[in-house]
């Protein structure tokens, strides 16, 4: 439930600084969410939660998807979980960070894991300041 109330009110900043969705040739663009998690489950979840939302969700089951996904997309907020295997998500926040095309995309981590000290600083030193915990 942080996750929407956070995602709600990143929206209305948006909505404020940005005005209303753009129109191009008619259509009217929405912004676009990547949701980076390795377990479908959450996928799923994440697309429930964020259904009524005026938004395009996509979707990534690993690190390397969603970096692809990124780089081939307009994304506005990536919702990236912690623990993935292969490339965990500090790794593609660092990745994410370091590329011109994709350095200024908010990222919010998502973990079920205890948030320690050194998890949080990990966090922030990839180059992000949000971290969540889900139960």
């Amino acid at each position: 439930m942080v996750a929407i109330a956070l995602f709600e009110q990143w929206h209305e900043f948006r909505k404020r600084r940005m005005g209303s969705p753009v129109k191009a040739n008619a259509q009217i663009v929405r912004p676009k969410i990547l949701v980076i998690d390795d377990t479908s489950e959450n996928l799923v979840a994440m697309k429930v939660l964020l259904k009524n939302t005026d938004t395009v969700l996509l979707t990534a089951n690993s690190g390397n998807e969603g970096l692809a996904l990124a780089l081939e997309d307009n994304i506005a907020l990536v919702l990236l979980d912690v623990n993935m295997p292969q490339m965990d998500g500090f790794e593609v926040a660092r990745l994410l960070k370091q590329l011109d095309e994709t350095s200024n995309i908010p990222i919010i981590f998502l973990t079920a894991n205890n948030q320690d000290e050194a998890t949080r600083l990990e966090g922030y030193s990839s180059g992000n300041g949000t971290n969540l915990r889900f139960s």
